[in-house]
């Protein structure tokens, strides 16, 4: 008898570690923002007790965050928008980040540069340096990760031949990539490769998108777009002009993920934080570009983020 109850013991204490609730706080833009569109259903669809807490401002780079974290010893002070989801459902407000790294006792805090500066480490400091300071000092239990963002696509003049930059796409992630892991290795944090998985889903399928030229836009009527080559970066759109008269124009996102790299992206996080095989997650929205393509970036998600594990781990 007393061995049986200690059984039934032992396995409900195994059974309520595992329903431990992570907490992650996303301290961002809009490159962690999109993870939340699809991280809290295939956490939920594994199993994953999650609560994730994304705040989101459009741009935000190290300075401005550093900036309004100096701003904020003015309570009414709150520039974030705040989307939280966790079992209990989604909430929405605005705060501002000293007063949501004391709300809870989050588990992980997510850190990253604005996209157009986080290929240029001279960006990051001092101000990513203060940042983590205000962390470790308002949340001294939370481990800091950063996120590695991506590339952009082609449709990005920047990354183009004779374009500002000066460098292509590869040129684009190695210097993004090579930025980030020098402040990982600086402070012995980890990284979530998201733009790795990027890098490497557009090498497995391969993405074949080509700069459209002007002309070739000019002959598009809607609703068509352009073909992306199966880019997971950019998107075309019909939109208005921004005082709302006029006809619809033919838009065109090159940086943000469109929504099967949304999928990607929520795919590396879940794989990073609760280290679930995605290959077999039975969470794969329509959207994600049907079975096949579901399962190939299912495939780069456990790929990249087995690869970070070694080559961005710094702790």
């Amino acid at each position: 008898m007393k061995r049986t109850l200690w059984m039934v013991l032992a396995v409900a204490a195994v059974a309520t570690a595992w329903a431990k609730e992570t907490k992650v706080l996303i301290i961002g833009n809009s490159f962690s923002v999109s993870v939340m569109r699809n991280w809290p259903q295939l956490a939920k669809a594994s199993g994953s007790e999650l609560k994730a807490a994304s705040m989101y401002i459009g741009g935000c780079s190290f300075q401005r965050h550093w900036e309004n974290v100096e701003k904020a010893s003015n309570d009414t002070f709150k520039p974030y928008d705040i989307w939280i989801s966790d079992t209990e459902g989604v909430k929405r407000f605005k705060s501002n980040i000293p007063q949501m790294l004391v709300t809870d006792k989050w588990d992980y805090v997510t850190i990253q540069q604005a996209s157009p500066s986080a290929w240029d480490p001279e960006t990051y400091h001092p101000y990513a340096d203060k940042l983590i300071a205000k962390i470790k000092e308002l949340a001294p239990q939370a481990e800091i990760v950063i996120q590695q963002t991506w590339a952009y696509s082609n449709l990005d003049n920047r990354i183009q031949p004779g374009g500002a930059w000066k460098f292509d796409q590869t040129g684009q992630y190695e210097r993004t990539r090579d930025a980030y892991a020098s402040l990982a290795k600086q402070y012995k944090f980890r990284m979530i490769p998201t733009g790795l998985a990027v890098q490497k889903f557009r090498q497995a399928l391969p993405v074949t998108l080509v700069h459209p030229t002007r002309e070739q836009l000019a002959k598009y009527k809607k609703p068509e777009t352009p073909d992306l080559g199966g880019e997971v970066v950019g998107r075309f759109s019909w939109k208005k002009p921004k005082d709302g008269k006029g006809e619809e124009k033919l838009s065109q996102d090159a940086t943000h993920l469109n929504p099967s790299g949304e999928y990607l992206q929520a795919l590396v996080w879940q794989a990073f934080f609760f280290g679930t095989d995605v290959t077999k997650t039975t969470y794969a929205p329509a959207y994600a570009g049907g079975k096949d393509r579901a399962a190939l970036l299912q495939s780069c998600a456990v790929q990249a983020v087995k690869e970070g594990a070694t080559a961005f781990n710094f702790r």
